[in-house]
């Protein structure tokens, strides 16, 4: 249905989780930092009762790593994204657990540094979040660092967390041909409400 794999990050309420089920996204990620509007593994489990199709991601913070195995044990996601803080020495006692890893990128780019954290997770799949210090597609091309990124997305499975305009879409998934991407939710407007009609304009962008 999509050109490519799709994975909705920070999705804390029913609304959303909802309309991206109809929507027949690949993934949905439960933004579990509760300082940050996430929620717990009992409203998780409750908003997945009401949901079918979309396979299961729990986007975790500090506070939720000692908890992680039993965190999976509550919930059953198919990935737990860990954050960029998060070392591959701090995750030797879950290391087991299906994990995808956050790698946040910053300006200027280090293309050798961000290879040698990838590796560090052996076949784990990346987030590469360029949104996390603003750097859009636009700014990539302006500084010539296509083809920098077009390395790093080379070498595994890669998501982008690209800042971009939906017309833009089309070209990045051509020029680097990422395994699939990660767009935000914006949350509610208020409870149980919220237009949907940017984010229509932008699956319909990325459909097939």
């Amino acid at each position: 249905m999509y050109k490519t794999k799709i994975k909705i990050s920070n999705v804390n309420n029913l609304t959303d989780a909802r309309y991206f089920a109809a929507r027949e996204v690949d993934y949905i990620g439960y933004s579990m930092n509760e300082s940050d509007g996430g929620i717990n593994a009992i409203k998780i489990n409750a908003i997945k009762e009401w949901v079918e199709g979309p396979e299961t991601i729990i986007e975790v913070g500090l506070e939720e790593l000692s908890d992680l195995p039993l965190l999976y044990a509550k919930i059953q996601p198919t990935l737990i994204q860990l954050p960029g803080f998060v070392n591959r020495g701090m995750a030797n006692d879950f290391f087991e657990l299906p994990i995808l890893k956050e790698v946040v990128v910053e300006l200027p780019i280090n293309e050798v540094d961000i290879l040698n954290e990838i590796s560090e997770w052996n076949e784990t799949p990346i987030v590469l979040d360029f949104s996390r210090n603003n750097i859009s597609w636009s700014e990539i091309k302006e500084k010539n660092l296509t083809a920098l990124i077009q390395n790093i997305v080379s070498k595994n499975r890669i998501w982008l967390d690209l800042p971009c305009e939906n017309f833009e879409w089309e070209e990045i998934l051509a020029e680097l041909n990422p395994y699939g991407i990660s767009i935000k939710s914006s949350g509610e407007e208020k409870v149980g409400y919220k237009s949907f009609d940017e984010m229509d304009e932008l699956l319909d962008s990325l459909s097939k």
